[in-house]
């Protein structure tokens, strides 16, 4: 058994939603400059790159990611399911309805590995303007009848830029206050699965802390 990141490495070239934002890595000290040591600046959104979407992202009053326990972050019982798709493709239940229903009964952390993640640097707009999303129905069937905490995937949002109100209704059942009661289910995107090729034992997501924080960059690592 050994440990395997499933979260992308940060860069001013990492992809963001619909290409929209800005990612800045500077160095403001440098040995080689003649500095005492070498410091770096971090500038970029909340939601970029490997990140967790939070309840508040679509509920004014959900919780924010600085609200939750440390041990929240520590799946347990993560499962893996498979589809294959193509850009633009919006996954609905039919599409993966046998793998769902099969799922044990334990899972508190749904992987979903589509092969997105190839588009991720081809040069295309297949990642970042016709991405991948998962259907409103979709969301709703897993917050009512699934029992998990997070659901992560491959594909840079929940929400494909070409259905953006549809990717709304989307985040909005899994994040917002239900009908059904049922918890929240945080939303892990743009993970980087390549390498995983079955569920894996544990899977740990740690978000950079920030106050009242709506979404946040994450580390995630997973034991095979």
């Amino acid at each position: 058994m050994g440990w395997i990141y499933l979260s992308h490495n940060l860069s001013e070239a990492t992809p963001l939603y619909n290409d929209s934002g800005v990612i800045k890595i500077t160095s403001i000290r440098s040995t080689e400059s003649g500095d005492s040591c070498n410091s770096t600046e971090l500038s970029f959104p909340a939601h970029t790159g490997t990140h967790i979407d939070a309840p508040f992202h679509f509920d004014a009053n959900g919780k924010t990611l600085d609200q939750y326990p440390a041990d929240f972050w520590i799946a347990s019982h993560p499962a893996l399911i498979e589809i294959d798709v193509k850009p633009a493709k919006l996954i609905t239940y039919d599409d993966i309805k046998v793998q769902l229903n099969n799922l044990p009964h334990s899972t508190d952390l749904l992987l979903i590995k589509t092969g997105a993640e190839l588009w991720r640097n081809d040069g295309s707009d297949n990642y970042t303007k016709n991405g991948v999303g998962i259907e409103a129905h979709l969301s709703n069937w897993i917050r009512v009848n699934l029992n998990i905490k997070m659901i992560g995937f491959d594909f840079i949002s929940l929400s494909s830029p070409k259905y953006r109100e549809i990717g709304r209704l989307s985040h909005q059942a899994l994040l917002a206050d239900h009908e059904s009661n049922k918890e929240p289910v945080l939303i892990l995107e743009d993970l980087s699965l390549e390498n995983l090729k079955k569920s894996p034992n544990k899977v740990v997501s740690l978000p950079l802390l920030f106050e009242s924080s709506d979404g946040a960059i994450a580390t995630v690592i997973a034991e095979e």
